[in-house]
């Protein structure tokens, strides 16, 4: 049998390989995909720019974003 979850249950993704990291501006900072640092954010230069996971998990489609800004 499976446990039961609720709906306000969170589930760690960052890790899962079917979880891909990308950023609306490279310029600004590069996610990795690579096992062992997959999430991880790297500045590159200053800026604002949208870090995006997304994948397939269990048949369903899932995204989420967030703006992440790079001060000098």
């Amino acid at each position: 049998s499976f446990p039961t979850r609720r709906s306000s249950d969170l589930i760690d993704l960052t890790y899962n390989p079917a979880l891909s990291w990308s950023s609306s501006d490279e310029a600004v900072a590069t996610v990795s995909n690579t096992i062992g640092s997959k999430g991880v954010a790297t500045a590159v230069g200053t800026g604002a720019t949208t870090v995006s996971a997304s994948g397939m998990l269990n048949g369903q489609n899932f995204s989420a974003t967030a703006d992440l800004t790079v001060t000098p």
